[in-house]
């Protein structure tokens, strides 16, 4: 989740524990003489977040701390990382480490176009200054755990490989101006045009890329995807709001519908049932609506609310311009049963995918299972991991280890294949499988039987 701009600790991004409301972690984005302006995240298959900034032109690769997405580039045998180390549920500037010194921030990737290039967190180069120039907006995670980035004024995209953060393929979509993106179960693309009243579909696995677009007649600014095929357009200043139909050859438009109560719309979130809450800044209001549009409930804000997110629980989170607080609300009620406030972070100005909820289950569907194997034996070898399985067409089951010896200090994660040979950094008395479970087409999912360890004991 971003932080604003007036936030007293700079450009950052929180860790928000859904549970409870807690802070975990608050990361700097940028180095501190610099204007970031951080505003779209999204959450990979792995729990890294993705931030945009805005107006420096990079997007920032964060790491999953919990699940071990980190490296340990100052060699001490720990991970230097931002914390509540007090417990009190609150990241104070003590615990927040300088720009290029947490072992969690992984990559920044500059977007300035003939200056696109990946560097490590605190390596010199040039940086914009410029809210619309290149402008990352929109950013959505697809099946394979890479992602798209798509900037405003540069009206490009680009292809961004989730591990290394390597660009691997730029996208010229002008006259597009990209403000958000969602990927649908079937691969494709989806972005938000503000300025051309547009939504453009780009078809990845077309040879060329395929590109076609849908005018909607209106401002075109939040979007998100429903579990059934259907994509809602949010109108910012048409007070309109959208449904079309993604699994149509090239998208069709369902309705677009006047919504007086919608002044300043933004983000836009989909329920599991099918209905949708939209954002309205500046008539303050947080709308629930049936899949079909009607008005069902409405929150009342005071602080412009720009967006919201759903959890693994099945609840909202609402975020606000102004506010340093977040809203948690029980859609069983449509009442906010948890306040939390992000103290110094100056509001929070997001619309995207913040949770990851829509690229875990509609882009794909993945499922996790983590076990941690303890040999008794200090410095135990480990030398294979192999499995039975039934993985039908479409699906995929895949594996990553670590070891340690203290369950504290671990080796990096290593991807394996089924019965293949582990390095030789696979040395300890634990070790511990991560196994991903993937359905990429069809409804069938894949089934794990057993799996097994082979060591040197």
């Amino acid at each position: 989740m971003p932080n604003g701009l007036r936030g007293t600790l700079g450009a950052t991004v929180s860790k928000i524990d859904s549970k409870t409301g807690r802070e975990l972690a608050r990361y700097r984005v940028c180095p501190p003489n610099i204007v970031a302006d951080p505003s779209r995240t999204t959450v990979d298959l792995k729990g890294n977040c993705w931030i945009s900034n805005r107006t420096c032109g990079t997007i920032v690769k964060i790491g999953l701390y919990e699940a071990g997405q980190a490296i340990d580039r100052n060699k001490n045998g720990f991970i230097d990382t931002s914390r509540d180390l007090n417990n009190n549920g609150v990241i104070e500037d003590s615990e927040t480490l300088p720009w290029g010194k947490d072992e969690c921030v992984l990559y920044e990737i500059v977007l300035i176009p003939e200056k696109e290039y990946t560097y490590i967190p605190g390596e010199p180069h040039d940086y914009a200054d410029d809210y619309y120039h290149p402008g990352p907006r929109g950013i959505a995670v697809d099946a394979d755990n890479n992602v798209w980035i798509g900037c405003y004024g540069s009206r490009k995209y680009y292809y961004v490989e989730g591990a290394s953060g390597e660009i691997m393929k730029t996208v010229n979509v002008s006259p597009h101006t990209p403000y958000g993106a969602t990927i649908d179960r079937n691969g494709i693309l989806w972005s938000a045009g503000l300025n051309g009243m547009d939504l453009l579909r780009i078809d990845p696995t077309a040879n060329p890329l395929k590109q076609s677009r849908i005018y909607l007649g209106h401002d075109v600014y939040g979007i998100a995807l429903d579990y059934k095929s259907n994509l809602f357009v949010s109108g910012w200043t048409t007070r309109m709001l959208s449904k079309v139909n993604v699994s149509f050859k090239n998208g069709k438009k369902i309705w677009s519908r006047k919504k007086p109560e919608l002044s300043g719309a933004r983000g836009v979130t989909c329920m599991d049932n099918g209905d949708i809450w939209v954002s309205a800044s500046h008539s303050g209001l947080v709308v629930r609506y049936s899949n079909e549009g009607t008005r069902t409930a409405t929150l009342a804000f005071k602080n412009q609310p720009s967006g919201s997110a759903i959890d693994t629980d099945g609840k909202l989170w609402i975020f606000c311009r102004e506010d340093s607080r977040i809203f948690r609300v029980d859609p069983k009620t449509n009442k906010i049963d948890l306040v939390k406030d992000i103290v110094g972070s100056g509001g929070h100005y997001t619309y995207s995918d913040m949770t990851g909820i829509i690229s875990r289950t509609i882009t794909t569907r993945v499922g996790d299972w983590v076990v941690t194997y303890d040999s008794d034996a200090a410095d135990t070898i480990w030398k294979r991991v192999s499995w039975k399985s039934d993985e039908p067409e479409g699906t995929s089951i895949k594996a990553s280890v670590r070891s340690s010896n203290d369950n504290k200090k671990w080796s990096r994660w290593e991807d394996v294949s089924n019965g293949g040979r582990l390095s030789s950094d696979q040395r300890g008395r634990y070790l511990q499988i991560w196994t991903t479970l993937q359905i990429k087409k069809g409804s069938k999912s894949p089934i794990l039987y057993d799996l097994t360890i082979t060591s040197s004991l």
